[in-house]
């Protein structure tokens, strides 16, 4: 891990922090430029010095690989320059892999991607059919993703259409299973009622005709 806090690829100061996994000695030569890393992760915003320090998490979530912590200074979302540290997942389970979101959003620490990779890991991971869905995202979705990245200007269009996703995610994982209830209450209501609306609206339409 290299943090390069000074960076300004996702805004003045954001900071960035690449990855490099491990090679052989005859692939490194004497200069390593940083665009052949691995992978590289942006600060949310800009001034949030991300990547001021980097370290390795050990295996956390006990899925066999080592997880990261990414310390970004400067974050402000806590209060000015409360600062935030990011944990982030290696391999395609448990964390990573919401290719098309962070192309979208610029960076897997964007607190969007992250609210829908816990969605992801609480409620699709956990039964088939979820798991199902997930494969086939990771099958057809890295070469959108790249398509996206490659074209910034869809950018804004994509984060747009993942609104909802992020909206019923974010419910979903920040409710408690009462407030779950009351919710799915309220759109049954209002379901109900909208049924009821359109029967007598086409009652009176037809008294008409």
């Amino acid at each position: 891990l290299i943090g390069a806090v000074g960076d300004d690829d996702g805004g003045a100061e954001a900071g960035q922090t690449y990855l490099i996994l491990g090679r052989a000695a005859a692939d490194w030569g004497v200069d390593f430029d940083l665009s052949g890393a691995d992978a590289s992760f942006w600060g949310e915003d800009a001034a949030d010095q991300s990547g001021y320090s980097v370290a390795s998490a050990g295996d956390v979530n006990g899925d066999g690989r080592d997880e990261f912590l990414i310390g970004a200074v400067g974050d402000d979302d806590g209060g000015a320059e409360a600062g935030q540290t990011y944990l982030l997942w290696l391999g395609t389970g448990g964390g990573g892999g919401c290719f098309i979101a962070t192309a979208a959003y610029g960076t897997p620490m964007a607190e969007k991607v992250q609210v829908l990779r816990q969605f992801r890991d609480e409620y699709l991971l956990t039964n088939s059919l979820g798991q199902a869905f997930v494969d086939f995202y990771y099958k057809f979705s890295p070469p959108i993703a790249e398509f996206i990245t490659y074209h910034p200007g869809l950018k804004p269009i994509v984060r747009a259409g993942l609104l909802p996703a992020v909206a019923v995610s974010t419910v979903v994982v920040n409710t408690s299973p009462a407030e779950k209830i009351a919710i799915l209450g309220l759109l049954v209501l209002v379901s109900v009622a909208a049924s009821i609306w359109a029967a007598r609206r086409r009652d009176r339409g037809s008294e008409y005709a």
